[in-house]
C-alpha cells in the first residue's frame, strides 16, 4: 500500500474525509494486484492521509491492538506486534499471536526493526511512544518515507485520553484503509450495543467510583482523571468518578486523598490480568492502603486490565462491561 498527507483540517477527530488531499509525493509499498488502485483519505490526528492499496502485512506497537485487528477478521494480515510488556492477547487468538513476529518488550522495536520487518502498515496506539528517535525508534516520518502507512487510534493523538467514541472512529477507518469495510461496520454495531447495554446497567446508580495505579516509587497511587481512556469509560457509563476535577489525565495522590474522597467501589489497573496471582495482589495492596473507604470496607477492590486503557484496543469494550457489572452490584453508602 501506499500512503499521502494532506493539510490539517482541524482536530475533529470523528471526521472521515472520502476525497483526495493535495497533491504531495506518494511513496509506494505493497498491496495485491487488484488492491494497489484503491484510494482512501481518512483523519489521523487532524491531519488528512490517503492509503492506497490493501495492507497485507500489518504490524500493531503493541498487544491490545492485535485484539482489534483480530476482531476485524485480519488474522491473515498481521505480522508482528510492539511492545508485549503488558500482557497477552485475548484468550481466543493466543495462537495466532504466539505466530506473529515480536519486535520489542518494553518498546515497539528499533528504527532498523520495524524498517526491515516487510511491513506495509503500522498500527499505533499513541503519536508519541512508539515513534521516539531517542529510543532508536523509528518516527512517523521515517516509516511514511519508506512507503510504510500509519494509522494512529484517535485516543491517542498526542497522548492518552479523548472521547471513547474514537474507537468507533478507529475500527471504521481501519475498515476502510484495509478493503474491511463490511466487517468494520458490524463490529462497530456490536461494541456500541454492548455499550449501551452497560449503560442501562447502571443508569441512575449514585455509586463513587475511583480508578487507580501503582506508583513506581511505591509510596504514591495514581489517580485516573476523565481525561484518560478508562477515565473516559466512567464518563460514558454516566457514573460519578470521584476525581473529575483533574485538570489532567491522571495525577499522583495519596492515600489520605482517596480516603477523603471515600469512593465506594475501586478499579486499580494491572498489567498482565492473565495472572491470578498479580490480580490478588494488586486488589490485596490497594485493600491494605485503603481499608478505611467504603470501597475497603466492603471489598469492593477489583482489577482491571491495563490494556482495557490502551488507546485504539476493542479490549475496552470489555472492560466497560467488567466495570458496568462491578458498579450495578455495588454496596453504596449514602
Amino acid at each position: 500500500m501506499s500512503y499521502k498527507k494532506g493539510t490539517v483540517v482541524g482536530v475533529a477527530l470523528m471526521s472521515i474525509v472520502l476525497v483526495g488531499c493535495g497533491s504531495d509525493p506518494v511513496a509506494s509499498s505493497g498491496g495485491g494486484e487488484s488492491s494497489t488502485d484503491r484510494e482512501v483519505t481518512v483523519t489521523r490526528c487532524g491531519e488528512d492521509v490517503t492509503y492506497r492499496g490493501t495492507p497485507t502485512k500489518i504490524t500493531a506497537s503493541a498487544v491490545g491492538l492485535t485484539d482489534t485487528l483480530f476482531d476485524m477478521g485480519l488474522e491473515d494480515s498481521v505480522v508482528a506486534v510492539g511492545s508485549t510488556a503488558q500482557g497477552d492477547p485475548a484468550p481466543e487468538y493466543q495462537d495466532k499471536f504466539d505466530s506473529l513476529t515480536k519486535l520489542g518488550t518494553e518498546q515497539f522495536g528499533t528504527r532498523e526493526q520495524v524498517l526491515s520487518s516487510g511491513t506495509d502498515l503500522v498500527y499505533a496506539e499513541n503519536s508519541t511512544w512508539p515513534f521516539d528517535p531517542a529510543k532508536d525508534e523509528a518516527t512517523v516520518e521515517d516509516l511514511e518515507k519508506a512507503g510504510i502507512g500509519v494509522y494512529i487510534a484517535n485516543q491517542g493523538c498526542g497522548g492518552w485520553g479523548g472521547s471513547f467514541d474514537g474507537l468507533y472512529t478507529d475500527v471504521t477507518n481501519l475498515g476502510k484503509i484495509t478493503n474491511h469495510e463490511s466487517k468494520a461496520t458490524d463490529l462497530v454495531s456490536s461494541m456500541k450495543d454492548r455499550v449501551s447495554k452497560a449503560q442501562r446497567q447502571v443508569a441512575g446508580n449514585n455509586a463513587k467510583v475511583a480508578i487507580l495505579g501503582f506508583d513506581p516509587s511505591g509510596t504514591d497511587l495514581v489517580a485516573i482523571g476523565p481525561k484518560y481512556t478508562q477515565g473516559e469509560m466512567l464518563t460514558q457509563l454516566g457514573v460519578h468518578n470521584v476525581f473529575d476535577d483533574l485538570d489532567e489525565a491522571y495525577s499522583l495522590v495519596n492515600p489520605e486523598s482517596i480516603i477523603d474522597r471515600n469512593p465506594d467501589i475501586i478499579f486499580v489497573g494491572v498489567a498482565h490480568m492473565e495472572d491470578e496471582g498479580a490480580k490478588a495482589t494488586a486488589a490485596k495492596e490497594m485493600q491494605d492502603k485503603l481499608r478505611e473507604t467504603t470501597a475497603g470496607r466492603n471489598a469492593q477492590i477489583y482489577a482491571i486490565d491495563d490494556m482495557g486503557g490502551q488507546p485504539g484496543s476493542t479490549r475496552a469494550i470489555d472492560q466497560i462491561e467488567f466495570m458496568a457489572q462491578n458498579i450495578a452490584d455495588a454496596k453504596v453508602e449514602s
